[in-house]
C-alpha cells in the first residue's frame, strides 16, 4: 500500500504540472467556463466531424478493392494468370490504401490541437474529404493505364490540393485561438506562430514530394510513384522529427511549452482507430453481398427464368457469402480483442493495423476466387484455395503482429491489467485464452494453404474442414480456458501455491486500485477539459 500511496502522490504531482500558459496553473472551474460552446457563435466541437471523416476515409480506402475483386470480367483461366494480368492494379491498391489512411491519420493528428471547428474550417475539411474520395478513381486509372499522364496528373493534383487545404487550416486556426486546444488559447501570437511553423513542416514536405512526383513523370511513371510512396512514411518521419526536437530543447523550454511536448508525443486516440476500422469492416461485408445482388438481377433479366430457378443456381454464391462473412467477422472479433488491450496505439502499431485492414479488404476477392475457380475440382481449385487461404492468413497475421508488438513493449502501450507474464507458466488463463485467439485463425488458414497443395479432388474438403474447425476451436478454447476445465486444473495447484497466490493477489489488488484511482482522476479532468487532454496517457510527460 505504501507503493500505491507513493504512485498516487506522483500522479497528483504530474497533474499539477500542467499549465495553460507559462507560469499559470490549470483552474478547472475557469476552464469549464471558458469552454462553453455557447460563447463562440458558430463554433462547435469536432467530435461528429471526426466520425464523419472516419467513415469517409474508410469508404475511400476500402473501395480501392472494387476494381480488382471482380473475376467474372477477366479472361484469365487461373488465378495465377489473373495475378499476372492485374499486377499493376494490385500494387496500386496497396499503395493507394496506405495513402488514403495516411491522409486520415494526418487529419486526426491535426485534431489534437484544432479542437473546434467553425463554418470555414468545416468547409475546408469537407473539401479535403472530397479530394480524398476522388483518389481511388485516379489510382485505379493509374493501375489500368500506367503509361498515360492523366492518372498521375489527377493523383498529384488531388494530393497537392489536400496539402494546401491542410496548410490553410493550420494558418486559419492559429490566427483564431478559440478554435485551438484550451491550453493554447492564451498563448501569445509569437508562440502560436512558432508552433504553427513546426507543424507546417510536414505538409510543406508533402507538397514538395507531390510536385516532384508530377514532374518526374516526364522521365518514368515509376519514379513519380516512388515520390508519392514516400508520403506513406511521413507519420514515422514526423514522430522522428519531433523526437529529435524534444531531445534538443532545454528544461526551461520544456516547462514553458508543455503542450507542444504533449502534442509531439501524442498518438491518435484509440477510439478513432476503432471507429475507422469498424467502418471499413462494415463496407467489406457489404461488398460481399453486392456481387450476388447485382449478378442475380442481371441473370434474371438475361435468361428470363423464374425466381425459384435462379435462387437454386445461386445457392453456391450464398454459401460462399455466408462463409466469407463468418471469416471477416472472426477477423474483426480478434482485432477487437487485441486493440482492447492497448491503452494507446503508437505509430508502428497503427501501420500494422493498416496492413491488417488492407488484407481484410481482399477477403471479397478471396470469396470470388473460391466461387470462380475453387469449386470446379480440378488443378485450378487447389491454386485458388491456396491463394484465398494466404489472404486470410496474412490478415490474421496482422492481428498477431499487433499483439506481439504490445506484448514485447510490456506495459508501455498495454493497460496494466493486460500485461502478460514473461513465461507461459506465469500467465493467467485469460492471457492464455487471448494468445489462443490470436493464433487460432493463422493456424487454420496456414494449414489450409499448405494442404491445398495436395490432390485437387480433396482441396475443397480441406477448405471446408479448416473453415468449420476455426469457430469450433474458439468455442472449445472458451470452455477450456475460462470455465470448468480451467477451474479444475487450477484447483489442483491452489493448495501448493496458496501463500504465493495470496501475495500475488494482494499485489494485483493494489495495482487495480492504483489504476482505478488514476482513471477516476483522469476521467474528472477529461470531463472538465472537454476530452482535450489525457493525463493518464503515458505519452503526456511534461
Amino acid at each position: 500500500m505504501a507503493d500505491l500511496k507513493q504512485d498516487d502522490t506522483n500522479f497528483k504531482k504530474q497533474t499539477n504540472m500542467l499549465s495553460l500558459h507559462p507560469n499559470e496553473k490549470i483552474d478547472l472551474d475557469k476552464h469549464s467556463e471558458t469552454s462553453n460552446e455557447g460563447d463562440f457563435d458558430d463554433i462547435f466541437k469536432s467530435n461528429r466531424l471526426l466520425g464523419y471523416t472516419d467513415a469517409i476515409m474508410a469508404t475511400s480506402a476500402t473501395f480501392l478493392v472494387v476494381p480488382i475483386k471482380d473475376l467474372k470480367s477477366t479472361d484469365a483461366k487461373t488465378f495465377s494468370d489473373y495475378l499476372i494480368e492485374m499486377r499493376t492494379e494490385f500494387i496500386m491498391f496497396f499503395l493507394g490504401f496506405t495513402i488514403v489512411l495516411t491522409i486520415w491519420e494526418n487529419m486526426n493528428v491535426r485534431s489534437i490541437f484544432v479542437k473546434r471547428v467553425d463554418d470555414f474550417i468545416l468547409t475546408l475539411v469537407i473539401l479535403e474529404m472530397l479530394a480524398t474520395i476522388i483518389l481511388p478513381f485516379a489510382i485505379y486509372l493509374q493501375g489500368s493505364c500506367p503509361n498515360d499522364y492523366v492518372p498521375i496528373v489527377l493523383t498529384c493534383c488531388g494530393l497537392g490540393f489536400i496539402q494546401i487545404l491542410d496548410m490553410s487550416i493550420l494558418f486559419y486556426a492559429t490566427e483564431n485561438p478559440k478554435l485551438l486546444h484550451i491550453q493554447m488559447q492564451k498563448w501569445s501570437k509569437k508562440e502560436l506562430r512558432k508552433f504553427r511553423d513546426i507543424v507546417l513542416v510536414r505538409p510543406v514536405l508533402c507538397l514538395i514530394l507531390v510536385v516532384l512526383g508530377g514532374l518526374f513523370f516526364l522521365v518514368h511513371y515509376a519514379i513519380s510513384w516512388v515520390f508519392i510512396a514516400i508520403l506513406t512514411v511521413m507519420p514515422v518521419l514526423r514522430s522522428l522529427f519531433l523526437y529529435i526536437r524534444r531531445r534538443k530543447e532545454t528544461p526551461n523550454s520544456i516547462k514553458k511549452y508543455q503542450f507542444y511536448f504533449y502534442f509531439s508525443k501524442k498518438n491518435i486516440q484509440k477510439e478513432r482507430i476503432e471507429v475507422m476500422s469498424d467502418a471499413a469492416f462494415a463496407i467489406i461485408v457489404s461488398l460481399l453481398i453486392l456481387d450476388i445482388t447485382t449478378h442475380f438481377s442481371q441473370e434474371v433479366q438475361k435468361t428470363g427464368f423464374n425466381l425459384n430457378h435462379e435462387l437454386k443456381i445461386s445457392l453456391q454464391e450464398f454459401y460462399t457469402f455466408l462463409a466469407t462473412f463468418g471469416i471477416v467477422s472472426t477477423l474483426w472479433y480478434v482485432n477487437h480483442c487485441v486493440l482492447h488491450l492497448f491503452r494507446t496505439v503508437p505509430v508502428i502499431a497503427l501501420y500494422i493495423q493498416k496492413f491488417f485492414l488492407a488484407f481484410c479488404c481482399l477477403c471479397p476477392l478471396a470469396a470470388n476466387m473460391i466461387l470462380q475457380f475453387g469449386i470446379k475440382g480440378d488443378h485450378k481449385s487447389s491454386s485458388s484455395i491456396h491463394y484465398a487461404s494466404l489472404i486470410v492468413f496474412c490478415a490474421s497475421m496482422g492481428n498477431f503482429f499487433l499483439f506481439l508488438y504490445g506484448f514485447l513493449t510490456k506495459d508501455k502501450y498495454f493497460y496494466q491489467w493486460a500485461t502478460f507474464g514473461r513465461t507461459f507458466q506465469t500467465m493467467s488463463q485469460q492471457n492464455k485464452y487471448i494468445i489462443f485467439k490470436v493464433l487460432n485463425v493463422p493456424f487454420w488458414s496456414l494449414l489450409c494453404a499448405l494442404c491445398s497443395l495436395s490432390p485437387q479432388n480433396i482441396a475443397l474438403y480441406i477448405l471446408c474442414g479448416c473453415f468449420l474447425a476455426t469457430p469450433t476451436s474458439f468455442f472449445v478454447a472458451k470452455l477450456v480456458f475460462m470455465h470448468r476445465v480451467a477451474k479444475s486444473l487450477s484447483s489442483k495447484e491452489s493448495s501448493l501455491k496458496q501463500g504465493n497466490n495470496t501475495k500475488q493477489f494482494s499485489e494485483s489488488f493494489e495495482k487495480d486500485n492504483e489504476d482505478e484511482l488514476k482513471n477516476n482522476v483522469s476521467f474528472k479532468l477529461q470531463n472538465a477539459h472537454e476530452n482535450e487532454i489525457s493525463l493518464d496517457d503515458e505519452n503526456f510527460d511534461p
